[in-house]
């Protein structure tokens, strides 16, 4: 599932390049992307403890590498 989210997320930023992108997903999207960006094993992420249904987070993704996320509400 997280190499699908990077594979989608990789493809929307390199069609889009120097864009905003919003995406609008369920807590496993999320869970893949920060815990790639904290290195931490996705599998033992606890996604239903970790995101609030209005949880927002901001990111960059540089060749393909999440290189900042900032949760901005939680």
């Amino acid at each position: 599932m997280q190499r699908r989210v990077f594979y989608t997320v990789a493809a929307l930023n390199d069609k889009h390049v120097d864009s905003t992108i919003l995406l609008v997903t369920h807590s496993g999207v999320m869970a893949a992307l920060r815990s790639s960006h904290i290195g931490q094993d996705f599998g033992a992420h606890n996604i239903s403890e970790a995101y609030p249904h209005d949880y927002v987070a901001s990111f960059t993704m540089e060749n393909s590498t999440i290189t900042s996320f900032v949760e901005v509400s939680m």
